[in-house]
This record gives structure tokens, sequence and C-alpha cells, in this order.
């Protein structure tokens, strides 16, 4: 067997956090069990009973008929991909006001990036502490790394 690479032990991981089983991991890429067991040693997948509870949305939405399902698979991409398009922007912008920052000894400069870093932080976690968006996703398609000051 040849040895994994960086690349797919990360799809290996992204897939056992899904839910998948660490046999069917070792039978779709090709490896022993044992190797899937030490890459996955002590973990608990992170995001298996969030796929289970969409499933089971998904599910119930196909009995009423295809044609909502179908709308209902439109919709949730559509707000997804609005949700990315703001948080990819507002980091954007805090990045762009972070490079400014580090220019400038102007009071006035520093109390607007505050009031902006305020704006970007709302945006990204929202107003609300209970209804923080996980946002590491978007960081990591966008290849965006912030620190909010």
């Amino acid at each position: 067997m040849a040895r994994l690479t960086d690349e797919t032990r990360a799809k290996i991981l992204d897939e056992f956090h899904l839910g998948k089983s660490q046999n069917q991991l070792a039978l779709e890429y090709e490896v022993s069990p044992a190797t899937i067991n030490k890459l996955c040693k002590g973990l608990i997948p992170k995001y298996k009973d969030k796929v289970n509870a969409v499933s089971a949305i998904k599910s119930e939405v196909l009995q009423e008929s295809k044609f909502l399902s179908e709308c209902f698979d439109k919709e949730v991409n559509k707000r997804t991909q609005h949700l990315l398009l703001f948080q990819s922007s507002a980091l954007k912008n805090q990045q762009k006001a972070n490079e400014i920052l580090d220019l400038t000894d102007d009071i006035k400069d520093l109390e607007s990036h505050a009031r902006l870093t305020k704006l970007n932080k709302e945006t990204v976690l929202g107003k609300d502490p209970d209804t923080i968006i996980n946002n590491s996703n978007s960081l990591q398609q966008n290849n965006l790394s912030v620190e909010w000051e």
C-alpha cells in the first residue's frame, strides 16, 4: 500500500468527521483498517449528528414531493452562498482595516478601525452571542485569517 499524502489524510478525516465508519474509509481509500484507526484514534466525529439531522429533514421533505425537495436544496444552497459571501466580505474588510491601522498613528483612524471591527464581528458572528455562526469553513475556503482587535 502507498503512503497517504497530506491531502488524502485530510479527506479521510473530513469524511470521518461527517460520520463515515473507519471500515468504509479503509475500503474506499484502499488502506488497512489499522491505518485508518491510527489516523482517527481519539477523535469523535464532529458533524455526524448534524449530517443525521439534515438527512432526516431532507427525507421528511422528500416524502412531501420531489419538487419540494429540489426547491429545499436550492434554497439552502442559495442561503449558504449568501452567508459565505457576507462572511468573506467582512473578513476582507477587516484585513484591509488592519493593514491601514498598521500604517497610522491618528486617533480618528483608530476609532474608525474600532467601529469597522465591531461591524465586521457582527456580520460574521451575529449580534447576539447565542447566534454565533460557525465560520471555519468560509475561512478555509477563502484562505483567510483575521485577528480581531
